[in-house]
């Protein structure tokens, strides 16, 4: 017997302005959200991302943050359909 489970990766996704600990700069950050993960954060100057507030590491190779903001650019455009509100429609309550 096989499962499958089809459900979007990402909830909702925002842009925001805050004050970036690795580049200190006021800056921008673009954010997707994750039932039992949080939010996902990549500045958008630096490229430094988070997890739910939590600094990630960053690989070590040349262009690695040029790298993460282009992806997170990328993933936003192609997250045409989802809001910037977290919503809990795929939960059933029992």
């Amino acid at each position: 017997m096989h499962i499958h489970i089809s459900t979007s990766r990402f909830n909702a996704k925002r842009i925001v302005r805050f004050n970036c600990p690795d580049c200190k700069k006021n800056s921008r950050a673009i954010e997707f959200f994750q039932h039992y993960r949080g939010w996902d954060s990549t500045c958008i100057n630096c490229g430094r991302q988070w997890c739910d507030g939590e600094w990630l590491p960053l690989d070590f190779y040349r262009g690695v943050r040029k790298e993460n903001i282009n992806a997170a650019k990328r993933l936003w455009r192609k997250l045409k359909d989802i809001s910037n509100e977290i919503t809990f429609e795929e939960f059933e309550v029992a």
